[in-house]
């Protein structure tokens, strides 16, 4: 139902209540009898009339967005009941991820590289009272990424939402970045999801309804990963995927969301590779400070229920974006000054989200 009847129903209400119930009476009789008499219709008629305005309200009023005291509060149609396969779940952000969704009633299909990771996610999942299954996917073997999108339909019914989120991180000077870790870097970061999107595309586009979500980072949004340039290409390639993905699949009813994540609290960059043995790893920003996993869960899941497609873990980024828009190499330039003055971009972090990786 429109919202112009409800509001029309609810003021007349409004008005109604706050409208004197006993009218002037003496224009009726002088009469202490028969005064009372009018007066006793007068309130069963305002009575009679309260009563069909407030039936109006609730005849208007979609009761799935109001508590029992009549406080609205969003109920969202995008995880209860629904089905998703989130590859890349084993562990850190993609294992809150299933956390969060199983939370907002999604039945979710764990995979990931590791299997053993894959059925510890599994398992905390079913412990919340969630169905969930554990699979094992190699994001390089398009065989493997078919069964395991297999897998989970099978387990779970048609997916409805699927996420790739498999990822790995390298880091060094650019001269010292060779080819095959290029190629390696592409292969997983994109061609991953590549993979995976061939299939799972053409089965949402016949059943006319999905939600894909694909996982970049703040290295591909704007310049300041020099230390990993091979990484933040990668990840400037999925965001252009996802949003001119995005604009095609609207017209079949499908949605595609990218979650961007800025500094998060996460385990990933224990045992990453270097190939210089002495760099400075830079970092999007000394302005920011470092999310924790269940905040990056919660923010990726509330952008999903509110049909975003680009979902970054910091709002600063817009203004970020804007002034690297404005004047590209000044904010080049002025990147380099930063580096040249000792700051490489690191982020803060207070010890709550220092403590939150242990949770």
């Amino acid at each position: 139902m429109g919202d112009a009847p409800l509001r029309t129903a609810r003021d007349e209400y409004s008005d109604h209540c706050f409208r004197p119930i006993f009218r002037p009476i003496a224009q009726f009789h002088d009469d202490t009898e028969s005064r009372s008499w009018f007066l006793f219709l007068g309130i069963l008629q305002e009575s009679a009339q309260h009563l069909r305005l407030l039936c109006r309200v609730i005849a208007h009023t979609d009761t799935r967005q109001y508590g029992e005291l009549g406080r609205e509060r969003p109920v969202s149609q995008t995880f209860r009941g629904k089905h998703a396969l989130i590859i890349g779940a084993g562990q850190n952000i993609g294992r809150r991820i299933a956390q969060e969704w199983a939370r907002r009633g999604a039945r979710v299909a764990v995979a990931d590289i590791g299997k053993d990771a894959a059925e510890e996610t599994a398992a905390i999942l079913r412990s919340m009272g969630a169905e969930s299954v554990a699979l094992h996917c190699d994001v390089l073997d398009e065989a493997s990424v078919l069964a395991t999108i297999d897998a989970a339909e099978s387990a779970l019914g048609p997916l409805d939402i699927h996420m790739n989120n498999a990822g790995i991180l390298s880091g060094g000077n650019p001269e010292d970045i060779p080819l095959g870790a290029w190629q390696q870097m592409f292969d997983v970061n994109l061609f991953g999801m590549v993979r995976a999107n061939n299939i799972i595309v053409p089965r949402m586009i016949e059943r006319g309804s999905g939600h894909i979500v694909n996982t970049a980072s703040f290295a591909g949004l704007y310049p300041f990963a020099a230390s990993r340039v091979h990484y933040a290409a990668s990840k400037a390639a999925v965001l252009s995927m996802s949003e001119n993905l995005a604009l095609y699949l609207m017209q079949f009813g499908i949605k595609v969301s990218c979650l961007c994540p800025g500094p998060v609290m996460t385990s990933s960059t224990q045992g990453m590779k270097h190939f210089s043995d002495d760099y400075v790893m830079r970092a999007p920003g000394s302005h920011l400070f470092v999310k924790t996993q269940q905040e990056t869960a919660t923010t990726l899941s509330d952008g999903m229920e509110q049909g975003k497609i680009v979902i970054p873990t910091h709002d600063e980024l817009w203004a970020t974006l804007e002034e690297a828009a404005k004047d590209p190499d000044a904010f080049i330039n002025k990147k380099h000054q930063e580096f040249l003055a000792g700051d490489p971009g690191k982020p803060g972090i207070t010890q709550d989200v220092i403590d939150s990786i242990n949770e």
